[in-house]
């Protein structure tokens, strides 16, 4: 692969990196070209240039290597909510530069609930509040308030012939009408039945 950068270049990117792969971006290389970070490896070797320095700045931003991450903060702040947290409340994410999500665990469930609402129900968390205060919190089956749910959540129930929002249930009575597959004349025999006894 023919190379597209000079001595100097190579020499000033490396200067400003902390990484073989962040020396490529610089030089305006595509990392999934072939064999770019051979070339820049080489480049190096061949300039006899010192990398030592990437360590301590990996170091100061963050910058995972390996497996290790180094970290000087303790503490970083959700994109969403803004709330300055501590790490562990941020799921990890490789790709980023302090190996953890910008969006705070809860933050990013409510996000990837909002979505899938907008997916499957095309309803907002707005829309979706405003179903669990008509209701008054409570499942429209069985009346009960979804604490005995292990997600103590109401989950949106939905015809399933257009995925047009019905109302909102327990995990109970949302698995119960879906196992008598939405159909009333089967739940009137069960009913029956029970009576019976």
């Amino acid at each position: 692969m023919k190379r597209k950068w000079t001595d100097q270049q190579l020499i000033e990117a490396v200067k400003e990196s902390s990484s073989y792969s962040e020396v490529t971006r610089r030089l305006g290389i595509s990392n999934g070209s072939g064999g770019a970070i051979a070339n820049v490896k080489n480049g190096i070797a061949r300039l006899n240039l010192d990398i030592t320095h990437w360590q301590e700045k990996r170091q100061q931003t963050g910058i995972e290597t390996g497996k290790i991450i180094y970290r000087t903060e303790t503490s970083k702040r959700c994109s969403i909510c803004k709330e300055l947290k501590p790490y562990e409340d941020f799921f990890k994410a490789r790709k980023e530069k302090d190996g953890h999500t910008n969006l705070c665990k809860p933050c990013k469930r409510d996000k990837q609930r909002a979505w899938q609402w907008s997916q499957t129900h095309g309803m907002t968390q707005d829309q979706y509040d405003e179903m669990v205060k008509n209701q008054g919190g409570r499942c429209a089956i069985c009346n009960r308030t979804p604490e005995h749910n292990r997600w103590k959540k109401l989950y949106v129930d939905h015809r399933h012939e257009d995925n047009a929002p019905r109302g909102l249930l327990c995990s109970s009575c949302n698995q119960a009408i879906g196992l008598f597959q939405d159909n009333p004349s089967l739940l009137e025999e069960a009913a029956a039945y029970l009576r019976r006894w």
